[in-house]
């Protein structure tokens, strides 16, 4: 009897440890701090630091206009053992100077043929390093499997010139956005959200994806990138946070307002109130509807009853109903 609770027991430990099996793919990357020329090599480290061997694994780069390179392929990665490669990316000749975002996407299967994949960023900086005005911040969100939440990406600009931005919003293969790119006008000082409806496409409870976005302008025949990097959770139906719209914009309809604007309009409003208040208290008081010294609005205009109250101080026998007399 004994024997058996201990086989059955080994045979529990054995199916836990086997599903707690998973692939967890780091990526890094190299380059040349200043590139000249119409070419550069960026370089990529990948580890598994699962417990399981990813197959099929194949690494790209997502790059700008005017921007071409190679795919490479590693194949099959066993648990601890690093792969390293090079991307030969050629540039054309018309593309200006300044920092550029490279994004790395990483596809890989499972045993069973699951689709996986992750995005990092690296950076191009060609014939010089340019540092951007925009800085930014992007939320953090967990979703179901088959979910959708909103996440929050906050520009300011902190330089003294209007920019007129491009944003994108990079993400894996299993999540998807209503709208990855829009273009942004950012006065100086101002700040501005936007939000990204993101939705799970074929993510499994229990992954963590890292999403980024970057904000690109040019200036001076200079191009400027700056990135923020979010996190989006896939939990269980259970544990998915309840869908909102416009979260956190109680103005939802003025959602995509500069934050500048907004303050403005909002003073203007209140602006308006209080001289239609005065206006109209103006206009009470010229009526005397309005008591000058204690403003109770209230009619000053006699009541019969006070009337009545200076006839009887008049004549005190009206009160009785009794008829003056009337002398010799």
């Amino acid at each position: 009897m004994n024997k058996k609770i201990i086989i059955l027991a080994l045979i529990i430990a054995l199916l836990g440890t086997a599903s707690a099996r998973y692939i967890s793919i780091s990526t890094t990357s190299t380059g040349e701090r200043i590139t000249e020329g119409d070419s550069t090599i960026i370089g990529v480290r990948l580890i598994n630091t699962g417990d399981e061997a990813a197959h099929d694994v194949r690494i790209s780069l997502l790059l700008p206009a005017g921007f071409s390179a190679n795919e490479l392929k590693p194949g099959r990665m066993e648990p601890d053992k690093p792969y390293e490669g090079e991307f030969t990316v050629s540039i054309d000749g018309d593309v200006t100077s300044g920092t550029y975002l490279v994004a790395i996407l990483t596809d890989y299967r499972d045993a069973n043929s699951y689709p996986f994949s992750s995005v990092t960023q690296s950076f191009i900086n060609l014939g010089e390093m340019t540092y951007s005005d925009i800085s930014g911040t992007l939320s953090k969100i967990s979703i179901s499997p088959e979910g959708s939440a909103s996440t929050a990406l906050r520009i300011r600009n902190q330089g003294d010139e209007k920019r007129n931005l491009r944003v994108r919003l990079f993400l894996p293969r299993e999540l998807a956005t209503d709208v990855e790119t829009y273009e942004l006008e950012l006065g100086p000082g101002a700040q501005e959200e936007h939000r990204f409806k993101i939705s799970s496409f074929g993510a499994l409870a229990g992954s963590t994806y890292i999403v980024f976005a970057s904000m690109e302008y040019d200036e001076d025949n200079l191009h400027y990138t700056s990135t923020t990097s979010g996190m989006v959770e896939i939990v269980t139906e259970d544990e998915a946070p309840a869908e909102t719209e416009d979260e956190g914009n109680p103005f939802g309809f003025l959602g995509g307002l500069d934050t500048t604007l907004l303050l403005l309009i909002g003073s203007f409003l209140l602006l308006v109130i209080i001289f239609v208040a005065l206006s109209t208290r103006k206009f009470l008081q010229s009526k005397n509807f309005v008591s000058q010294d204690k403003g109770i609005l209230y009619p000053t205009m006699k009541s019969k009853n006070e009337k009545q109250r200076k006839d009887i101080g008049d004549n005190p026998d009206a009160e009785r109903g009794e008829e003056s007399p009337e002398g010799p």
